[in-house]
């Protein structure tokens, strides 16, 4: 039933084997086995005990000394299910037996979690011989009773404890807060936890030479210390950082434990469905060490699609299990329940079959954890993209407080952008009432309870818009479920309450800033490679000429003016080979006065294509390229310019051209003012938007005086062949007339 766990690390023969002894003397009726951990001594040893019950001297190698790895290592090498440790330099009365026996049957039930006994330090004047007379006779030595906190020499536990939480922690080396680490976090994580009668168990530590000049350990309890403070995390993986006992314990012993995450997908037949799926579960490959099981649930799929899915998705070997279960009829709440009572990681990552995960997602929702082990979940930024046009929109989330959530506008949360404690979740559950909109009211229900969710501060999902997603082809339903889910909620409150939220909402809507904020081009490289339509923007300023003097009217280059308006000169043959290399025009990316110039590539199906053409583009102007949907930059230019703004005072004009549909041309007729330096200075270039679409002007400034208006308006077409026309305030076109109460 009991297996004693015995970890070392160069230290005497005589002592492991006295402490050793001194539980063989208690004949116990529980202790089955004594399991010493050699964790990786400069010298091997070879203990010469013949007892009962059986003791099994275990090495592996290591590189480091972890008090808590060896006994991680020496639970892999036992069988039972209620396991203690002991240190060796401790003694046990016989006459303890009793309480032993009856901690043990204690935490075999599960009344208790976690025991550890408090323990009696004798002075440097009783040596080991004298120690083992005393505990065995138990005569009467000076000796002084530790304090119960810093202290786990005798700790017994039961193994679903020990897995539950992760074991203890690895990361601590030498010795020293293992123990403390490990009894806060089975008591966080819900474990009954206590004492032992330390007038029925009675243990002595055996005093011994300090060991702290030879091992350095005063170093690792500093470490130790600053570990302690920075991760409050209750439930962690199983780790061997320091050794080799993963390998030599026993294997199948570590592939049962509980696997860190488990991935729960709700998912049915759709088409596309087995692409978007793989798509899915594969960007989590290599996230937290490929600690994941895969848990997914089809609802309502027929059998055919069924095997399909079980095949494709059993392909997946990395991760550590894969599990697919299948009901007749369409329910995503019930298939979310199902994947969640199925699911056996600490925690639980929520994933829709048509999103991508970002590489940090797991990751991050682990750091949240870390920096607050009392939390029951995280969530994080979503970024939504359409699969069709490459449309992508960035929604940081808020947090996700009872208020936010009920009270508050625009997006707060994202349900495959949330993480949680599998046990906390068993618990919330979800509605199955709702067939649509039961994320939400898991959400408010959650927030209720009281159950802490709190942000990741990045975005960590991609989520996918297409033509069969239910977010769209169920929106209407979604909305109104959504209504009811807060209505029920907020009826549970009463006015005040639901009254005091609302004034909380006002001053705690904000968004939550991400850190991992993306460029568009770093999206598009983690979108499916089919993906969008999209434009490259080449900046013609990229390819301006290398010159110091004035631009020469002859020389092969065309001037161009920039958004700040001065000229530029621009290498002709540059934007020639840019032309050749691919299709394209010249255009500004917004409306407005002076836009800056771009060389817009036709459009280009596909992320991956619009990838490779944008580093081959790159290469060839050495600038960098932006790139963007093509929707995208058509919503871009299709805000008008707001002429109404020119306000033009009495007696003034401004002279704009007729409109151009091609920017090239707008800029070649500017260009023939290139010789005429006043009249390349009086004309900008404005960008504009009208009923059929994009188009542009060549606009003065103000001129005033009638003579002084028709001069340059003359000039201005005899030099480029276009008309201009004379506008006034709100760009009115109406000419200056001699002698009328404008003049």
């Amino acid at each position: 039933m009991l297996t004693l766990i015995v970890p070392v690390r160069d230290w005497p023969v005589q002592r492991i084997e006295a402490s050793i002894k001194s539980f063989v003397a208690l004949r116990s009726r529980h202790l089955t086995d004594i399991v010493v951990v050699d964790f990786g001594s400069a010298r091997k040893f070879r203990l010469h005990l013949k007892v009962k019950p059986e003791v099994r001297q275990f090495r592996v190698s290591a590189s480091e000394w972890s008090l808590a790895e060896a006994i991680n290592a020496g639970v892999l090498a036992s069988s039972n299910q209620v396991l203690a440790k002991i240190d060796a330099d401790t003694l046990i009365s016989p006459d303890s037996r009793d309480e032993f026996d009856r901690t043990v049957e204690r935490v075999g039930r599960g009344e208790l979690g976690l025991a550890v006994s408090q323990f009696i330090d004798l002075p440097n004047t009783v040596p080991l011989e004298d120690a083992v007379e005393a505990a065995q006779q138990d005569l009467e030595v000076p000796q002084k009773l530790r304090p119960k906190w810093g202290q786990g020499a005798l700790v017994f536990f039961s193994r679903p404890a020990w897995q539950h939480i992760g074991g203890l922690e690895s990361r601590f080396t030498g010795w020293g807060n293992e123990d403390n680490d490990f009894y806060e976090r089975m008591r966080m994580a819900g474990h009954r936890v206590g004492w032992t009668d330390r007038d029925q168990l009675k243990c002595y530590h055996v005093w011994h030479p300090p060991t702290f000049a030879k091992t350095g350990i005063l170093a690792h309890r500093q470490r130790n210390i600053e570990l302690a403070k920075s991760d409050r995390s209750v439930l962690r993986p199983i780790r061997f950082p320091h050794s080799n006992a993963s390998k030599l314990a026993a294997p199948a012993a570590v592939k049962s434990l509980h696997p860190l995450v488990s991935l729960a997908v709700a998912t049915t037949s759709r088409p596309g469905r087995l692409k978007m799926i793989t798509e899915a579960l594969e960007s989590f490959r290599g996230q937290v060490g490929n600690d994941i099981e895969i848990v997914a649930v089809d609802n309502g799929s027929s059998q055919g699609d069924l095997l399909s899915l079980r095949k494709k998705l059993e392909a997946m070997t990395w991760a550590a299990a894969v599990r697919v279960e299948h009901i007749s009829e369409s329910s995503i709440p019930k298939a979310r329940n199902i994947a969640t009572d199925l699911s056996r990681g600490r925690y639980l990552a929520v994933v829709d079959d048509d999103d991508i995960a970002l590489p940090n997602r797991l990751a991050d929702h682990l750091k949240a954890f870390e920096r607050d082990g009392l939390i029951h979940g995280s969530h994080g930024g979503w970024i939504d993209f359409d699969e069709h046009s490459g449309i992508i929109e960035r929604n940081q989330g808020k947090e996700r407080k009872l208020a936010t959530l009920l009270k508050g506008t625009g997006k707060v949360t994202c349900h495959p952008a949330s993480f949680y404690r599998t046990d906390v979740l068993k618990r919330a559950r979800y509605d199955e009432s709702y067939l649509l909109g039961s994320d939400w009211d898991l959400a408010l229900r959650m927030a209720m309870m009281g159950i802490e969710v709190t942000h990741t501060r990045s975005f960590v999902t991609l989520r996918r818009f297409h033509a069969t997603n239910v977010t769209i082809t169920g929106q209407s339903n979604q909305v109104v479920r959504g209504l009811q889910a807060r209505a029920r909620q907020a009826m549970a409150l009463g006015w005040r309450e639901s009254e005091g939220l609302q004034e909380i909402a006002k001053t705690v809507n904000d968004e939550v800033y991400c850190s991992n904020t993306m460029s568009l081009a770093a999206i598009a490289e983690k979108l499916p490679g089919y993906a969008g339509e999209w434009h490259l923007f080449v900046p013609v300023a990229a390819l301006r000429a290398e010159t110091d003097g004035e631009v020469d009217a002859d020389a092969e280059t065309d001037t161009l003016r920039e958004s700040g308006g001065s000229y530029s000169p621009v290498d002709r043959s540059r934007l020639e080979r840019l032309y050749r290399k691919t299709d394209g025009a010249l255009c500004t990316r917004l409306s407005g006065l002076n836009q800056s110039i771009y060389f817009r590539t036709k459009p280009i199906r596909g992320a991956a294509k619009a990838m490779a053409a944008k580093k081959a583009l790159e290469a060839l102007v050495d600038a960098p390229i932006d790139l963007c949907a093509v929707r995208q930059s058509e919503l871009d230019r299709t805000t008008p310019f707001n002429w109404a703004a020119l306000k033009l005072e009495a007696g003034s004009r401004r002279l704009r051209s007729e409109p151009f549909r091609d920017c090239a041309e707008a800029l070649l007729a500017r260009a023939k003012l290139a010789t005429k330096l006043e009249l390349r200075n009086a004309t900008s270039l404005v960008s504009d938007c009208d009923e059929d679409g994009e188009c542009y002007y060549l606009l003065t400034p103000r001129i005033k005086g009638r003579q002084d208006i028709e001069l340059m308006q003359f000039r201005l077409q005899k030099a480029t062949g276009i008309a201009f026309a004379q506008i006034g305030s709100g760009a009115v076109e109406t000419d200056l007339l001699p002698g009328g109460k404008n003049h």
